[in-house]
């Protein structure tokens, strides 16, 4: 499994309103589903608790659809217009 973040996101309540807007239905996770209605990808908004406490998103790429970075990406882009913050992957 591959995932991707976006860190330093401005709100939680802004994160979890863009991705009901982004990907309706299925809420916490937030669902990328393919066109046969499996999961792509799982969008969670979270808490780091390292040094300070810092709001992200993570999206968790299903190992059955590992390829499809390009859909999992553009919607952190598009949710980043929302809330800000900075794309990662876990490299």
């Amino acid at each position: 499994m591959k995932s991707y973040f976006l860190v330093e996101i401005s709100s939680e309540a802004k994160a979890n309103e863009a991705l009901c807007a982004l990907l309706p239905g299925q809420e916490r996770p937030w669902l990328l589903q393919s066109s046969a209605g499996d999961p792509v990808a799982y969008f969670n908004v979270g808490v780091e608790l390292d040094d300070e406490p810092s709001l992200h998103v993570q999206a968790d790429l299903s190992g059955r659809h590992a390829g499809r970075d390009a859909e999992v990406l553009d919607i952190l882009r598009r949710l980043h217009t929302s809330v800000g913050g900075v794309i990662t992957d876990d490299a």
